[in-house]
């Protein structure tokens, strides 16, 4: 069963408001919910062909509206191609980053395996906001000081050290402002002064112009220096390790999957993904959709005020991905729920679809089960599963513990259940204009859903 249903922004809805409430049956159809399944009339009833269908309203939801994926990209990107490896025999979850990816050798994060990784139990950081780090933070501060975001009295103060006949004659000590100070003792000031008008760019980063040196098409009209990358790479490497924080959800080594497996199959991350995705019909399942398709058939994302301080739409929504050309293998991936759904049954159906085995059975079954439940964690490999706390909500309740899925930050969300011969995927986008929207989280929108399809499936 497939269903759209809504505008792409709310400004479309709002626009269309008058012409909806008018529509016959109205009431009606605002009381269906997403579980409703409309029967489709014969094309002949009573000797009558069936009516027209409505035409499209402008900025209406349909199936073909291509979505950013979020986090999901992790078990439609990371996820296939290590299963797939695995599935040749040239990829092993107990290796460590060291015996996959050169750079790691010396670093603290050389000996890290895969399993513990992909499970979030290595002691990796979170996350690291790449783009801040990008900011001139005297540049910046100056210009809060001259919009009077910010007073001279917030900042910390540092005299310099007077000689004797200065301090005798009580002269007023040369000062500066310790910048860095002064957000380490005030962190809720860096949020109060950084806006669009006040953001300054360390130089040699970020151009205006695309050219051969700027390359890297963060966003529309902003340009990143090609050699940044390494700049990137080193800052995961050189961030710190902490095994005994025990389970932690982190992103960084996702941001390593695109070298690893080109390392390992001589192809680049994009190449080798859009062959399989080619070989399951998923035609839209794609990175930098704006190369390929129109801006209407794109849901837009975010206004970012800050970073990229435009609309996001057909860019990646996450900012470190961004400045990774739109290629990662934590985020990045947009496409149909059609063709999620395509990948998505191959998983469900053991690795095979329209006739090739993509994955061996035991590959799935062995990355798709829970991997340290005796630690309380219910990660399988990329993959989420029932949370082993019955209280936290993460996945559809009535879900059985071979399930497994992901959520993404945009408001996406897609999950997997053999038992109930199950695949589900949410498209939405709850972060436009400003992701301060978490209700789709607050209220489990997502995984109700879920509950109600299996609820169906139950015929309860």
């Amino acid at each position: 069963m497939e269903k759209a249903y809504g505008f792409r922004t709310y400004e479309d809805a709002l626009l269309h408001k008058k012409q909806l409430r008018a529509k016959p049956n109205a009431e009606k159809a605002n009381l269906q919910d997403a579980m409703d399944y409309f029967e489709k009339p014969s094309p002949i009833a009573n000797n009558k062909m069936s009516p027209e269908p409505e035409k499209k309203q402008k900025g209406e939801m349909d199936l073909e509206q291509i979505f950013d994926f979020a986090s999901v990209t992790k078990i439609s990107t990371s996820a296939l191609a290590i299963m797939q490896l695995q599935s040749e025999g040239k990829f092993d979850l107990d290796k460590t980053l060291g015996d996959y990816l050169p750079e790691a050798k010396g670093s603290n994060k050389a000996n890290l395996s895969f399993r513990d990784m992909l499970t979030h139990r290595s002691g990796l950081k979170a996350w690291i906001p790449f783009w801040m780090d990008c900011v001139d933070t005297t540049a910046t501060v100056q210009k809060a000081l001259e919009a009077k975001l910010i007073n001279e009295a917030d900042l910390v103060r540092v005299n310099h050290k007077q000689r004797f006949f200065a301090r005798m004659m009580k002269k007023t000590p040369a000062f500066h402002y310790d910048y860095t100070a002064t957000m380490l003792k005030n962190k809720d000031l860096w949020a109060k002064l950084l806006n669009k008008n006040t953001i300054t760019w360390k130089p040699g980063i970020f151009t205006e112009q695309a050219s051969s040196e700027y390359g890297i098409e963060v966003a529309n009209g902003l340009f990143m220096k090609n050699d940044y990358q390494k700049t990137v790479l080193k800052q995961i490497l050189d961030s710190p390790v902490n095994p005994s924080q025990g389970y932690v959800y982190s992103d960084l080594h996702y941001y390593l999957y695109p070298a690893i497996v080109k390392n390992i199959t001589g192809k680049d991350w994009e190449s080798y993904l859009s062959e399989s995705y080619k070989t399951l019909g998923a035609k839209s399942l794609m990175f930098n959709p704006r190369k390929k398709y129109d801006l209407d058939q794109i849901v837009p994302t975010e206004v970012d005020p800050l970073f990229r301080k435009t609309l996001i739409h057909g860019y990646v929504h996450d900012e470190g991905a961004s400045m990774n050309n739109g290629l990662s293998g934590h985020a990045g991936l947009f496409g149909t729920a059609n063709d999620l759904s395509k990948l998505m049954q191959m998983y469900l159906q053991k690795g095979y679809f329209g006739g090739k085995q993509f994955i061996l059975p035991a590959v799935i079954q062995a990355n798709t089960d829970y991997q340290f439940p005796f630690e309380g964690n219910r990660r399988a490999i990329a993959f989420d599963k029932l949370d082993l706390d019955k209280k936290v909500v993460n996945g559809p309740s009535l879900s059985s513990k071979a399930g497994y899925g992901h959520s993404g930050y945009t408001g996406t969300f897609t999950w997997v259940d053999p038992v109930h011969n199950l695949t589900y995927v949410f498209l939405s986008n709850r972060v436009y204009p400003t992701r301060d929207n978490i209700k789709i989280s607050t209220l489990n929108i997502r995984t109700a859903i879920g509950d109600q399809i299996i609820k169906t499936i139950q015929n309860k």
